[in-house]
C-alpha cells in the first residue's frame, strides 16, 4: 500500500483529543445545568414560601375588607352581628360560633342564641348553647351602657371540657354594649393547638370596624362617639394596611409562579432531550472508533479511503456538527434560565432603599422576563428600548416592581389578546418611558381611581388592588412622575418620566 495513502496515528490521537474536550464540555454543561437546577429548586421553595404569606395576607385584607364593608351598609344590627360571627369565625378558622344578645344578664326575651358552625353554618344547637353560657362570665356583665371590652378574651379550655366527642382548645369571645341595658356576646370555640398572634391582632383592628357598625345603629346621640371612634378606626386601618403593602410584592410573585414555572420548564425540556441525544451520538462515536481501530489493528494501519468510508457509513460528520449545535442550544437555554433566576432573585429581594445608577433596559427586560408567561400566546410585545439609554438614580428592585405591574396590568387589559409597545423619549433634562396598550380602555371615572388602594377592576383571585398604588408611592418615594392616557375601548399608555440631572 502507498504510504502517501496512510493516515498518521497522531492524526486519530487528535481525534480522540476533540472527542475527549466536547465530552468534558458536555460534563461541564451537566454540572451547570446541575447548579441551575438547585438553584430554580431553591428559588421554588422561596416562592412557595412567599405565596403562603401571601395567601395569609390577603386572607387579611379580604377579612377587613368585608368586615368594614358590613360595618358601613344598611343592615340592621341583627344581620350585621351574624355576618361578623360567619367572617370572622371563617378567617379564625374556629369550629363553632355564637351570637346572644342579653339584658339585665339573662338571654333577651324573643332573642335565640343560634350557634354558627364552620361545616353547616347556622342552626340551633342546645348542647353546645350550654356549653357557651357554661364557659362566659355572664355574671360580670357590666351595667354601663357605652361599655365595650378593651380586647378579644381567651380561655384555654381542659380536657373536660368536652361537648361529645368533640374536644376544645380554646374559648375567644368579646362582649359589647347595645342599646339600654342590652348587650352582644360573641365567642368562638377552637380546636387549634397554638394561636395566630398577628390573627389575634387583625382581630383587635376589626372589633373596632364593629364597634362602628354597631352604633351607627343607635340613637342620634351617640353619632357624635361613633364619628370619632370611625376616624380612629381608618387611622388604625391605614396602620394596618402599611403592613400589608409589602405582601403585594409577593402577591405579584404569587400571580406569575405557574408562568414562571412553565417559562423554566420549557428550557429544561429541551435540555434534557438534547442531553439524550448527545449520549445517543457518543454511543455511536465510540462504535466508530472501534470499527476504525479494529480495521488498523488488522492491517498495522488505516487508508484515508478507508478512514472516509467509515466517517461516511457512521455519518460522523453529521453527528459532529449536529453535537455543535446542540450545546449551543443547551447553552441558550441554560442562559435563559439564569435570565429568570436573576429576575426573579432581584424582584423578591427586599434589599434597601439606597440609590444607585441603574439601566432602565436592563430593569425592563428583567420584568419582561418575568411575565413573559402573561404575553406568550395572544399578545405581540413590542420593546423599543435601546442599551444606549442613560441610567438613571434609583432603586432597581422597587423600580422593578412597577414594570413588572404595569406589565401586568396590560395584559390582563387585553384580554382578547392585542398589542404591548414600549418605548423611549429622551430630552435634554428627563428620560420618558412610555408602557402602552390597545386593551380594553378606562374611562374616566375608573382613571381616576386606579392609584388608590384596594380599588380594582379584576376579578376576585386576579388581583389584590394593590399594584398601582403600591406603583405610585414607589414613583412618588423616588422623584419619579406618571402620567396615565386611556380611551375606552382603545387602549392605555403610562408614561414615567425620569429626571437626568
Amino acid at each position: 500500500m502507498d504510504k502517501n495513502q496512510l493516515i498518521p496515528v497522531s492524526d486519530i490521537e487528535r481525534l480522540k483529543q476533540q472527542i475527549d474536550l466536547e465530552k468534558n464540555a458536555r460534563e461541564l454543561a451537566e454540572r451547570q445545568l446541575e447548579v441551575y437546577s438547585r438553584e430554580i429548586h431553591l428559588a421554588n421553595k422561596c416562592l412557595k414560601k412567599s405565596l403562603n404569606d401571601t395567601k395569609k395576607k390577603q386572607a387579611e385584607i379580604e377579612y377587613l375588607t368585608e368586615a368594614s364593608y358590613d360595618f358601613s351598609s344598611k343592615l340592621n344590627l341583627i344581620d350585621i352581628l351574624q355576618n361578623t360571627v360567619s367572617l370572622t369565625g371563617k378567617f379564625f378558622n374556629a369550629e363553632y360560633g355564637i351570637k346572644a344578645v342579653f339584658s339585665k344578664g339573662k338571654l333577651k326575651s324573643g332573642s335565640k342564641a343560634i350557634i354558627w358552625s364552620s361545616n353547616n353554618g347556622w342552626g340551633e344547637n342546645h348542647e353546645l348553647q350550654s356549653f357557651f353560657f357554661k364557659h362566659l362570665p355572664l355574671e360580670r356583665l357590666p351595667s354601663d351602657r357605652y361599655y365595650a371590652a378593651p380586647h378579644w378574651f381567651i380561655t384555654p379550655l381542659n380536657e373536660e371540657d368536652a361537648v361529645g366527642e368533640q374536644n376544645f382548645q380554646w374559648i375567644i369571645y368579646i362582649n359589647l354594649q347595645l342599646e339600654s341595658n342590652n348587650s352582644v356576646w360573641i365567642a368562638f370555640l377552637s380546636k387549634i393547638e397554638s394561636l395566630d398572634e398577628e390573627a389575634l391582632h387583625i382581630l383587635e383592628v376589626a372589633k373596632g370596624h364593629l364597634l362602628s357598625g354597631i352604633r351607627q345603629h343607635l340613637s342620634d346621640e351617640t353619632i357624635a362617639l361613633r364619628n370619632t371612634q370611625l376616624q380612629e378606626t381608618a387611622d388604625h386601618l391605614q396602620n394596618t394596611q402599611k403592613q400589608l403593602i409589602q405582601s403585594e410584592k409577593m402577591a405579584s410573585l404569587g400571580q406569575l409562579a405557574a408562568g414562571v414555572a412553565h417559562e423554566i420548564n420549557n428550557p429544561i425540556g429541551y435540555i434534557r432531550s438534547n442531553l439524550q441525544t448527545l449520549n445517543d451520538y457518543i454511543k455511536e462515536f465510540k462504535l466508530s472508533f472501534k470499527l476504525l481501530e479494529e480495521k488498523i489493528y488488522l492491517n498495522g494501519s488505516l487508508s484515508k479511503q478507508e478512514f472516509n468510508e467509515t466517517v461516511k457509513k457512521k455519518e460522523m460528520d453529521f453527528l459532529l456538527a449536529d453535537a455543535e449545535l446542540i450545546v449551543k442550544s443547551n447553552q441558550d437555554g441554560i442562559q435563559r434560565i439564569k435570565e429568570i433566576v436573576v429576575g426573579l432573585k432581584s424582584f423578591s429581594h427586599t434589599g434597601d432603599d439606597n440609590l444607585k445608577q441603574i439601566s432602565i433596559y436592563e430593569c425592563v427586560n428583567n420584568a419582561l422576563s418575568m411575565v413573559a408567561n402573561e404575553f406568550k400566546y395572544q399578545h405581540q410585545v413590542i420593546n423599543e428600548l435601546q442599551t444606549t439609554l442613560p441610567k438613571v438614580l434609583n432603586n432597581y428592585g422597587k423600580l422593578q416592581q412597577v414594570f413588572v405591574n404595569l406589565l401586568i396590568n396590560s395584559a390582563h387589559a387585553m384580554p382578547e389578546g392585542g398589542t404591548m409597545r414600549i418605548h423611549s423619549e429622551l430630552h435634554k433634562h428627563y428620560l420618558l418611558i412610555h408602557v402602552e396598550d390597545n386593551g380594553i380602555g378606562m374611562d374616566e371615572k375608573t382613571k381616576s381611581q386606579i392609584f388608590n388602594p384596594f380599588f380594582t377592576t379584576k376579578p376576585v383571585g386576579k388581583g389584590t388592588g394593590l399594584g398601582l398604588s403600591v406603583s405610585y408611592a414607589i414613583l412618588e418615594t423616588q422623584n419619579i412622575s406618571i402620567e396615565v392616557k386611556s380611551e375606552l375601548g382603545k387602549g392605555t399608555r403610562f408614561t414615567l418620566g425620569f429626571r437626568l440631572d
